[in-house]
């Protein structure tokens, strides 16, 4: 029995976390931003301020802060540091301020050091290997963050006595590290970093949003504040690390609690909606028909929320615009008309007539009168030679005051409407 509680104990001591045992962790802030020999730097105290807040709030056992420090200051706090650090298993420097490269090597500059020339970089400023140097004693992670890429005001004052000696702007890329140490720069090699508009630079809000997420792993955490700082920079300004862990998971968070394994997630029945859970979105729904103002739209609100309280609604639109004669022309189909079918009924077909001509009476004046007795003309005397008289032709009469008379050798040829003979 006692055997078996022992190897259940070990069992369970091989699932815990081993960041559940890393209950030591430190951290040195410095900010430099009263330079003597150059402008004052806007950011660096405020953001000292900003993650000594967000390392007190992920639990680290000890912060410390330093600003505005001179080199023999800088290398006293960074030498008693070191104490500090030796045996914890995670250390984090940070440096906010004016840092420099040349030939290579990586400087952190003091408040008080003028740089008339390069030769005097050695003598006023630090090199960034004993910052590495002060926390090489932490076991599981060292973790050091510059945000010193700035532009160098102290170059175009440097007088130059060797020419082959390179200064460049910004950091020098690290090639070899020590192990388990990270050294994050607020810009990657070769470029610089911005203070930005607010009272902390980009780097320095960014990695307080990030260091205080519970359970994320630190090298996550840097890829996560190199996607903000992007963003914040309008992609001007890019962070970058160096450096090689192992495959141990790092938070920075403390965790307080063993991490619980993920429970094994059941899928839940599929249940039907009830009427109450589909109308919640019916409101938003009809707001979409509503702003579309088309029947197929109207209709599937209907369709699915034919219960709901806007259905009424959306029945009078509908009718609306199907009978409106513009739903056809916006799109909309047509009300849809019930085919009714009825016996054939028989229709008789009517040839179409021609209208009658209208009839035109010619204007005539009418008087009663009696139709004259054909007159017997006498031969007419010897003297005149004239060709035998033609039968005499006597015609029916066509109507009242209408008859043409024939004589001989003579013809009226007119119609006659008066009582007189033809001379």
């Amino acid at each position: 029995m006692y055997m078996r509680f022992i190897a259940i104990c070990a069992f369970v001591a091989c699932l815990l976390p081993s960041q559940a045992f890393a209950d030591k962790r430190v951290a040195l802030l410095i900010g430099n931003a009263n330079y003597s020999s150059v402008s004052k730097l806007r950011n660096p105290e405020s953001d000292v301020l900003l993650m000594k807040r967000t390392l007190d709030a992920a639990g680290f056992d000890t912060v410390l802060t330093g600003t505005n420090l001179k080199r023999d200051e800088l290398v006293k706090v960074l030498r008693n540091f070191e104490d500090t650090a030796f045996g914890a298993d995670i250390a984090v420097i940070y440096y906010s301020g004016h840092g420099m490269e040349m030939d290579g090597e990586n400087y952190l500059i003091p408040v008080d050091a003028s740089l008339a020339s390069d030769r005097d970089v050695v003598d006023e400023t630090v090199p960034l290997q004993r910052v590495v140097a002060a926390i090489d004693g932490a076991k599981r992670l060292k973790l050091i963050i510059l945000d010193a890429c700035r532009n160098n005001p102290f170059i175009s004052a440097m007088k130059r006595y060797a020419a082959t000696r390179s200064i460049e702007r910004g950091f020098a890329r690290i090639e070899n590290t020590r192990p388990d140490t990270l050294i994050a720069f607020a810009a990657k090699a070769g470029t610089t970093a911005v203070d930005g508009d607010g009272n902390n630079s980009p780097f320095a809000e960014a990695l307080a949003k990030r260091m205080v997420v519970p359970g994320d792993d630190v090298q996550m955490i840097l890829r996560k504040v190199r996607d903000d700082v992007l963003a914040a920079t309008n992609f001007k300004q890019e962070p970058f690390a160096y450096g090689s862990l192992g495959g141990e998971l790092i938070p920075i968070t403390k965790v307080s609690a063993p991490v619980e394994a993920p429970p094994v997630v059941v899928p839940a029945p599929v249940v039907a909606p009830s009427s109450t859970d589909s109308c919640q979105s019916a409101a938003a729904h009809w707001a979409e028909a509503k702003a579309a103002n088309k029947v197929e739209f109207y209709q599937e609100h209907l369709r699915l929320f034919g219960t709901c309280a806007f259905a009424g609604f959306a029945k009078a639109a509908l009718e609306r615009l199907q009978s409106s004669p513009k739903a056809v022309e916006s799109g909309s189909p047509p009300p849809t008309v019930p085919i009714v079918r009825t016996k054939p009924v028989k229709v008789a077909v009517v040839p179409a007539q021609r209208p009658a001509s209208p009839i035109v009476t010619p204007k005539r004046t009418v008087r009663t009168s009696i139709p004259a007795t054909p007159r017997i003309k006498l031969p007419t005397p010897a003297k005149a030679v004239a060709s035998p008289a033609p039968a005499l032709k006597v015609n029916k009469p066509r109507g009242l005051g209408d008859i043409p008379f024939t004589g001989g050798g003579h013809d009226c040829g007119a119609t006659h409407v008066q009582d007189t003979p033809c001379d």
